[in-house]
C-alpha cells in the first residue's frame, strides 16, 4: 500500500478582506478523511487567530518531501484566493494584503512539484480565481510549498500533477450553511468532494492490483467526472446567481489513485453477518433502522453489523446490475461514468447518480433479495442506465454543445480578424515596425527613434496605428536586441521586441494587451513559407486568442503537449508562436523539450523571446548540453504576463529591477504595466549603459 501525506490548509481570515466562513471547517474535515484513509496528515489554520504563513506551509511540505518515503501528496487550500493572469494564481495567507509574500503562488509550486521526488501530488483549490479587487494585491509575488530539487531537469523525472480547481478561471467559489447544522459553513466544492471520497456507492470504485494486493480505489479521473456534473448543481441550488464550475486536470492514471476504500469496504463485505430470516421480514416492515429503533422493538442486530449488511447488499445490487448489463451487451455503470468526463454539467450523469444511490439505499434498507420487488427495482435501474448511456453516447450534455458551437464562432470571427489585417498590413509596405489596434488614441512615444501615423483599418475599432521607425534616427540594427516602448493615452505601457523584417499586430482592449503576433513583411525571406501557411498558423492563433478568453491556453498536460508540437513547427514564421510552444511543454514539465524549442530559435537571426529563455533555464541544464547565444534576447522581461509568476531569484535571468517591475504589472494577458511604472521602464529602454547590463549573458 503506498507511503501518502496530506497537508491540509484553512484560512478563514485574510486581513482587509471579507472573512470567509468555512475555510477552517473545509480543512478540518477534509483532514479527518485524510486521517481515516491513513495518510500522514498535516493540519495548518487559522483557527484562534493563529497566523497562518508560507513558512510555515513550506517547512511541513518540506519535511514530507525531504523523507523520501512517500508515494502521494496531497495538498488541500481552502480560503481566499486571487488570479491575476493565466496560470499566475494565488492562495492568500493572513497577511497576504500587507506583505506580498504573504501567499502562496501556485504556479511555482506546481512547477516545483514536478521535480519533488515524489510520484503523485495532487492539489486541491477551493477558492475564488477572481482578479485582485485591492490594488496592494496586484503586484504580489507569493511564496513557494515546494523546495527546489538542484538535480532536477525536467526530463521526463517528473511528478504526475492532479489539480483540483473549485471553479472556473475569473470565477468564484460559493460556501453554502449546513442544512443540519445552522451555524456550519462549507465551501460548496469541498462539500461535494467530501461526499464523494466518503461514498460507500461501489460504482466509483476501480480495482487496481492482484491477489492479496488488490485494492478498490476512486481514481482523480472518476472524482474529476463526479465534481463537474454535481459542483454546478449544487451551487445554483444555494445561489440562483451561483455559477461555479469547477476545473480538473487529470494527469494520473491507475495504479495511481485518490481514495483507498479497501479497508472501508472489504471487511464491511466479506465479514458481513446476514440477519436472520425473521429479522429480514421485520426489517421489511420499517423503511430504515433508525425508524426501527425509534418503535422501540428489541432488535438483536448491533449498528456494525447492520453498516455491513447494508453495504453487502449494495454491493450484491450493483453486481445484479453489472451482469444485467452485460448480458445485454452494456458496458458497466463504472465504465457508463467514466464516459462522461470532460462533460461539465451533464445532467445525465447527475441523474443516473440519483436513481442509482436512491435504488440502493431502498434495496439495502428494506428490500430482500427474495422479493419480487428486488427484480422490479432491478428492472427500473436497468433501464435508466441504458437511457443515460445511450444519451451520453450520442449527445454532449446542451450546455456543453452550445458552449462549443460559441468557441467555434469566436475563433472563426476570430480567424477573419487575423488575416483581414495581416492582408492590409501586408499591403502598407514597410519593412519593419507594429500595427497597433483596438486603441483609439496612442500616448506620446518615448523614443525619437519611431514615428506614429493612424489609418483607417477594417480591424478593431475601424482604425490602427501604424509605428515605423524614424528614417533619421531609428535605423535598425539587426544585431543588437532592440525594445520598443509603448505607452497608451491612459498611461498604461508594454515593451515588445523588435524583430527586423518582421510586422508586429498589437490588439489592445481597455489600454490592456491581449494579443500579439508577428508576420513576416513582403521584404523578409521568410514571407514566401508564411504565405504557403498562413491559414493553418492564424488558425492556431485564433485558437489561442479564444482559449486565453476562457482563461486557459491549454486545459491539460495531453493537449499542451499536442498543440506545443504543432506550434513549434510554425514559429520560423512568427517567434510568438515559440513562445507559446515553449509555455505549453513548461505546463507539462516536458523541459527538456523547452530547451530543444530555445536551441531552435537561437539559430535564427532573430533575438530570442525572453520567456523562453527563462522557461529553459528554469531548473538545471543535464550534463553534455549547452545553450548558448544567451545574451540575444528580447525584450527584458516577461512577454506573457505568467511568466511573471515563473521568474524568481535564482533563474539566471532575474534581476534586482523584476522586483521593481512586478509591482507595476496589471492584469492583462500580455504584459502591461500600470502608469506607475513607466520612468523605470523608460530608464531600461534608453538608458544605454542599462541595456548592456541587462542584456549580459548569464552565467553557466
Amino acid at each position: 500500500m503506498p507511503n501518502r501525506a496530506v497537508v491540509c490548509i484553512g484560512v478563514n481570515n485574510v486581513a482587509k478582506l471579507q472573512p470567509l466562513l468555512g475555510a477552517v471547517q473545509g480543512a478540518n474535515d477534509f483532514a479527518e478523511w485524510a486521517r481515516s484513509q491513513g495518510c500522514d496528515t498535516v493540519l495548518i489554520t487559522d483557527e484562534g487567530g493563529v497566523e497562518v504563513t508560507a513558512a510555515t506551509i513550506f517547512n511541513a511540505v518540506d519535511k514530507i518531501v525531504e523523507a523520501a518515503t512517500y508515494q502521494q501528496l496531497i495538498i488541500y487550500f481552502s480560503g481566499h484566493g486571487i488570479r491575476l493572469n493565466p496560470r499566475d494564481e494565488f492562495w492568500l495567507l493572513s497577511k497576504a494584503a500587507t506583505n506580498g509574500s504573504a501567499a502562496i503562488n501556485l504556479s511555482e509550486s506546481i512547477d516545483l512539484a514536478r521535480g519533488c521526488g515524489i510520484p503523485h501530488v495532487v492539489f486541491i483549490s477551493d477558492a475564488c480565481r477572481t482578479p485582485a479587487e485591492r490594488d496592494e494585491l496586484t503586484g504580489i509575488k507569493g511564496s513557494a510549498i515546494f523546495p527546489s530539487n538542484p538535480g532536477y531537469t525536467g526530463d521526463g523525472d517528473n511528478a504526475t500533477i492532479d489539480s483540483f480547481f473549485a471553479t472556473a478561471p475569473g470565477k468564484a467559489a460559493w460556501e453554502v450553511r449546513d442544512e443540519a447544522e445552522q451555524n456550519r459553513y462549507q465551501g460548496v466544492f469541498t462539500d461535494c468532494l467530501i461526499k464523494a471520497i466518503k461514498s460507500l456507492e461501489p460504482w466509483w470504485y476501480d480495482k487496481t492490483g492482484e491477489g492479496e494486493t488488490q485494492l478498490q480505489v476512486i481514481t482523480s479521473r472518476k472524482l474529476k467526472i463526479y465534481l463537474e456534473s454535481t459542483v454546478p448543481s449544487l451551487a445554483a441550488k444555494a445561489d440562483i446567481k451561483a455559477n461555479q464550475k469547477p476545473i480538473v486536470r487529470v494527469e494520473s492514471d491507475l495504479p495511481m489513485y485518490f481514495v483507498d476504500g479497501t479497508t472501508l469496504l472489504a471487511p464491511l463485505v466479506n465479514k458481513a453477518k446476514s440477519p436472520s430470516g425473521s429479522q429480514v421480514k421485520m426489517l421489511g416492515a420499517f423503511k430504515s433502522y433508525n425508524a426501527y429503533k425509534n418503535e422501540n422493538v428489541q432488535f438483536s442486530l448491533q449498528t456494525s453489523d447492520w453498516t455491513s449488511y447494508k453495504v453487502a447488499r449494495k454491493q450484491a445490487f450493483h453486481l445484479d446490475l453489472d451482469k444485467k448489463l452485460q448480458n445485454n451487451g452494456l458496458p458497466s455503470v463504472s465504465a457508463i461514468i467514466s464516459m462522461q468526463e470532460g462533460r461539465e454539467g451533464n445532467g445525465q450523469l447527475f441523474g443516473l447518480h440519483n436513481t442509482l444511490s436512491t435504488s440502493l439505499a431502498r434495496v439495502a434498507r428494506t428490500i430482500p433479495k427474495e422479493s419480487p420487488v428486488y427484480n422490479q427495482e432491478l428492472n427500473e435501474v436497468f433501464e435508466a442506465t441504458r437511457v443515460a448511456y445511450e444519451e451520453t453516447k450520442k449527445n454532449k450534455s446542451l450546455a456543453d454543445k452550445n458552449a462549443e458551437r460559441k468557441r467555434l464562432r469566436q475563433e472563426r470571427g476570430e480567424i477573419k480578424l487575423l488575416l483581414d489585417g495581416q492582408a492590409e498590413v501586408l499591403s502598407y509596405g514597410f519593412k519593419t515596425g507594429f500595427v497597433i489596434q483596438g486603441v483609439s488614441i496612442i500616448g506620446e512615444l518615448q523614443s525619437p527613434n519611431w514615428l506614429a501615423s493612424r489609418r483607417d483599418s477594417k480591424g478593431r475599432n475601424n482604425s490602427a496605428w501604424e509605428l515605423l521607425p524614424n528614417s533619421y534616427t531609428g535605423v535598425i540594427d539587426e544585431q543588437t536586441p532592440t525594445s520598443l516602448l509603448l505607452t497608451f493615452r491612459g498611461g498604461n505601457s508594454t515593451v515588445l521586441p523588435v524583430w527586423p523584417g518582421m510586422i508586429g499586430i498589437v490588439v489592445v482592449e481597455d489600454e490592456r494587451v491581449v494579443s500579439v503576433n508577428y508576420i513576416p513583411s513582403r521584404q523578409n525571406w521568410r514571407y514566401q513559407g508564411y504565405a504557403s501557411h498562413a491559414v493553418q498558423l492564424e488558425r492556431h492563433k485564433a485558437a489561442i486568442a479564444v482559449a486565453s478568453r476562457y482563461g486557459e491556453f491549454f486545459p491539460n498536460r495531453n493537449e499542451a503537449e499536442k498543440m506545443a508540437r504543432e506550434l513549434r513547427l510554425m514559429k520560423l514564421f512568427d517567434p510568438t508562436l515559440g513562445l507559446y510552444a515553449a509555455y505549453a511543454y513548461a505546463q507539462a514539465g516536458n523541459y527538456k523539450q523547452v530547451r530543444d524549442v530555445l536551441s531552435y530559435m537561437q539559430q535564427s537571426d532573430l533575438p530570442v523571446p525572453f520567456d523562453v529563455l527563462m522557461l529553459a533555464r528554469r531548473h538545471r541544464i543535464p550534463d553534455g548540453v549547452f545553450v548558448n547565444g544567451l545574451e540575444r534576447y528580447a525584450p527584458f522581461a516577461p512577454l506573457l504576463s505568467q511568466g511573471w509568476a515563473l521568474l524568481q531569484p535564482g533563474n539566471p535571468l532575474h534581476k534586482p529591477y523584476h522586483e521593481q517591475l512586478r509591482h507595476h504589472v496589471i492584469p492583462a494577458l500580455w504584459t502591461t504595466y500600470a502608469p506607475s511604472g513607466r520612468d523605470l521602464l523608460f530608464t531600461l529602454t534608453h538608458n544605454p549603459s542599462f541595456f548592456n547590463l541587462i542584456h549580459q549573458s548569464p552565467k553557466q
